[in-house]
C-alpha cells in the first residue's frame, strides 16, 4: 500500500474488509445502487479519499471501511478492473467506526426507515459484547424504558440516542425518526418478516410505524384475550403481515390510519369463537406476573411525596419525624406481611398452600 496525499492509503481491494458493525446479510447491497455507482465510475472515475477506514485489528494487512460499501462493491465489479481505491486511513475505535456507518446511512435512512432499525440493532450488540460503552440510564427513567442485558448491563432510547447523536438541539431527547426505529427495533421480531416483504423504497418511517403499531395491536388484544405465548406471537405477525399488504396496496399514510384495525382483526382471527372461554397458561400468566415485578415499584408514590421534603427538613421536628418513621414503616410492614407467606411458599414449592393464600387474598 503506497499513500498518494496525507491521510490517503492506496489500498487493493482484496485488502478491504467490511465495517465490523455492517450487518450485509441483513443490510444488503442493493443492484439499482451498484449500477449509479458503476456508471458514475465511467464518467469520473473512483473517488479516492472519499472513504473512511482503519487498519483491522484482527486481520493484519487488511482496511475496515466505516462506511461506502456500495462503493467497494462496485469497484469490484467495475470494467476495466480497478485494482486499488484511496482510503483514509486513521486509528479509530469501535466506536467511531459504529458512529461514522450511523451518519453515513442517515441520509439512507429518511428514505428506508428499516436501515435506522439495523443501526439500532448494531449498538445493542456491540454494547452487549463490550465493544463500545453506552452512559449509564438515567435513575429517573420509568422502568418500562429500561432493558437488561446480560452482565448487568442496560440501555434505552436516550442512553442510545445520545451515543449516536441522534437528539434535538432544542432540549437533548431521541429525534423522531431515532423514537421511531427505536421502536422498531423493540418490536421486530414480530414484524420483520412482514417489513423485509417490502422493497426499500416502500419501507418509509410512516410504513415501518404502521407495521409496528398493528402488531403491538395484534399482541395486546391476543394477550388481553387471554391467548398462550405461541398464539400471542401469531397474531401479531399476522397483523404485521396484514399492515405490510396495506403498504403495498394504498399509501403509508392511508395504511396508518388502519394500523389498529388491523392489530385487532389479527387477534380476533387467531383467537377464534372460543377465545373468552380459553383458560390461558400458567407459562402466560407466570411471565406476565414476573414482567409486572421486575418493572412496578409500589412505594413509588409514596417516594415522590417524601422528596418534597428536601426544602423543610431542617423544620422537621423530633416528635413529627417519628411518626412519619413510624408510618412508612407500618407500611412497608402491612405489605410485607401480605407477600411474605406467598413467596415461602413458592420458593418451598408448597401448592397446597400456594392455593390457599392466593384464595384468600382473592
Amino acid at each position: 500500500m503506497s499513500g498518494t496525499k496525507p491521510g490517503v492509503v492506496m489500498v487493493p481491494l482484496a485488502d478491504v474488509l467490511p465495517n465490523p458493525y455492517r450487518q450485509i446479510d441483513r443490510y444488503a447491497l442493493t443492484e439499482e445502487k451498484l449500477a449509479k455507482l458503476k456508471q458514475s465510475f465511467e464518467a469520473s472515475g473512483f473517488w479516492d479519499g472519499s472513504i473512511q477506514g482503519r487498519p483491522s485489528p484482527t486481520h493484519p494487512g487488511k482496511i475496515e471501511i466505516a462506511f461506502g460499501h456500495h462503493r467497494i462493491e462496485a469497484a469490484r465489479r467495475h470494467t476495466p478492473k480497478i485494482e486499488a481505491v484511496g482510503i483514509v486511513v486513521a486509528a479509530r475505535t469501535n466506536a467511531d467506526m459504529l458512529r461514522m456507518m450511523a451518519d453515513e446511512n442517515a441520509a439512507e435512512f429518511q428514505h428506508d426507515a428499516w436501515i435506522g432499525v439495523e443501526t439500532m440493532s448494531a449498538v445493542v450488540d456491540a454494547y452487549a459484547r463490550g465493544d463500545i460503552e453506552l452512559d449509564a440510564v438515567d435513575s429517573k427513567t420509568n422502568a418500562s424504558a429500561i432493558y437488561a442485558l446480560p452482565a448487568g448491563k442496560a440501555y434505552s432510547l436516550a442512553t442510545v440516542a445520545r451515543f449516536l447523536g441522534w437528539i434535538k438541539p432544542s432540549n437533548g431527547q431521541a429525534t423522531s425518526a431515532c423514537a421511531l426505529a427505536f421502536d422498531a427495533y423493540r418490536q421486530r421480531a414480530g414484524t420483520e418478516e412482514a417489513i423485509e416483504t417490502l422493497g426499500p423504497s416502500e419501507r418509509s418511517e410512516v410504513a415501518v410505524q404502521t407495521i409496528t403499531t398493528a402488531a403491538r395491536t395484534g399482541r395486546k388484544h391476543a394477550e388481553e384475550a387471554g391467548l398462550p405465548p405461541a398464539k400471542v406471537r401469531e397474531a401479531e405477525k399476522r397483523a404485521a403481515t396484514y399492515a405490510a399488504n396495506k403498504v403495498k396496496e394504498s399509501s403509508g399514510f392511508k395504511a396508518r390510519e388502519e394500523a389498529v384495525a388491523l392489530g385487532r382483526q389479527a387477534a380476533k382471527e387467531v383467537a377464534g369463537k372460543t377465545a373468552k372461554k380459553h383458560v390461558p397458561e400458567i407459562e402466560f400468566y407466570a411471565a406476565r406476573l414476573i414482567k409486572r415485578c421486575e418493572a412496578v415499584d409500589p412505594y413509588a408514590d409514596i417516594l415522590r411525596e417524601c422528596y418534597r421534603l428536601v426544602p423543610f427538613v431542617d423544620d422537621l421536628t423530633e416528635p413529627l419525624a417519628r411518626k412519619l418513621a413510624t408510618a412508612l414503616a407500618t407500611m412497608i410492614t402491612r405489605s410485607t406481611v401480605r407477600v411474605s407467606p406467598i413467596v415461602r411458599a413458592l420458593r418451598a414449592g408448597n401448592r397446597r398452600q400456594v392455593r390457599a393464600l392466593l384464595q384468600k387474598g382473592a
